[in-house]
């Protein structure tokens, strides 16, 4: 017991940055879900997201005033979160973002809205049902992309799409109560299990 306070006592906490691909990575990384998940991990999130407004503007020659803009705000470490779409690999999209001053790249599988069908209550709640509706796959590669499987959910279970993905970001979001917890749950949502791993790497 003692031991564990002395660690804690000594524990100093990090501040971590992202360069994001587009809108809804923004929206969810800012939000205060994120905050309080890594809160935990002893890191605080700096109060300036960068949206790059597309996956071609992260490339390591366009992102050096973005990262200096970073490391004035106090960054420990800075993180890029994009899409895989249809890459064939993640390591193909890692090896064309690698830049010296990047910790890691964190490579959502297919798209980040994945994450939106493995939150079951939020998901749930979106499709206005009294329950949780549990998806299976919601990293599966060979179907069509996430976003296009909730339209096709919605109009199936609620005969309602959505119009588009920032609006559904930011119900999930402020309305639906997404939970980076409970996709950490999902057994089929491999992408935020690895941005879990390397951000408690930072603090060990």
């Amino acid at each position: 017991m003692a031991y564990e306070s002395i660690k804690w006592w000594f524990t100093v906490v990090k501040k971590i940055a992202f360069i994001v691909e587009g809108a809804t990575e923004k929206i969810l990384i800012e939000s205060e879900q994120f905050k309080n998940w890594i809160r935990p991990f002893n890191l605080e999130l700096v109060d300036h997201i960068i949206n790059a407004e597309g996956g071609g503007n992260l490339l390591p020659h366009k992102i050096n005033d973005m990262i200096q803009t970073l490391k004035n705000k106090g960054a420990d470490h800075i993180f890029i979160l994009t899409d895989l779409e249809r890459e064939p690999t993640i390591s193909t999209v890692k090896n064309r973002l690698n830049h010296s001053d990047v910790t890691d790249s964190f490579i959502t599988v297919i798209a980040l809205e994945s994450w939106f069908l493995a939150c079951p209550s939020a998901f749930g709640k979106w499709l206005k049902k009294d329950c949780v509706f549990f998806v299976e796959d919601p990293e599966n590669t060979s179907l069509e992309k996430p976003f296009e499987r909730i339209k096709a959910i919605g109009m199936q279970e609620k005969k309602q799409g959505c119009r588009n993905k920032i609006i559904l970001a930011q119900d999930m979001i402020n309305k639906h109560g997404f939970s980076f917890e409970e996709i950490m749950a999902h057994p089929n949502c491999t992408s935020i299990k690895y941005i879990e791993r390397v951000l408690k790497s930072l603090n060990p």
